[in-house]
């Protein structure tokens, strides 16, 4: 009975492990899918407009982090303008054919002393363009979303709250500068 119940155990564990293993192999492939044909990545902020001054301080000190990070991680940056027409001139001066990233904010506003809410995305997304096909469908183009996540915080308003907000936008830039990293390899 004793000899039985180690050998349950022991094919367990070994079941266990091979599972994981498998998880990780299709993780593995599915990033190599996902971000294997990339040649780097072009980072911006996008505010939404109705946010206020805690949306653009995050985003300036998110810039900053991401240089950091992505040099850590080996990735390729460029940091592109926020505006639409000058991000497309930035990426042009890069070569090949680098991934978006983009930190999308957007913050209530407060009324005066009041709680303010902060919505902050991490997002991974070319721009595509699809020709017209056989049937005559198309051309289309819009945002593909290849890797996100999201976070949200509300407090009062100010340095404090904003300085609790950048450990998880930086825990969700490292995430996807990994999950980058690993499909490059």
């Amino acid at each position: 009975m004793a000899w039985s119940l180690r050998l349950i155990g022991v094919c367990a564990v070994l079941f266990a492990t091979s599972g994981t293993d498998a998880q990780e192999d299709h993780k593995r492939s599915w990033l190599k899918q996902q971000f294997g044909g990339w040649t780097g990545l072009a980072f911006h902020c996008e505010i939404a407009g109705n946010s206020d001054r805690t949306a653009e301080n995050l985003c300036s000190w998110a810039t900053q982090r991401v240089r950091i990070l992505a040099r850590q991680s080996g990735a390729p940056l460029t940091v592109a303008s926020s505006d639409p027409f000058q991000r497309v001139l930035d990426k042009r001066k890069v070569s090949g054919n680098p991934l978006d990233l983009v930190l999308y904010l957007s913050t209530t506003i407060p009324k005066s002393g009041g709680v303010t809410a902060v919505y902050v995305a991490v997002r991974a997304s070319p721009h595509v363009s699809l020709p017209r096909d056989d049937k005559g469908v198309g051309p289309r183009s819009g945002t593909l979303v290849m890797w996100e996540t999201h976070t949200i915080g509300t407090g009062m308003a100010g340095p404090e709250f904003e300085v609790a907000l950048q450990q998880p936008i930086e825990q969700n830039l490292m995430k996807f500068l990994n999950d980058y990293a690993d499909g490059q390899h």
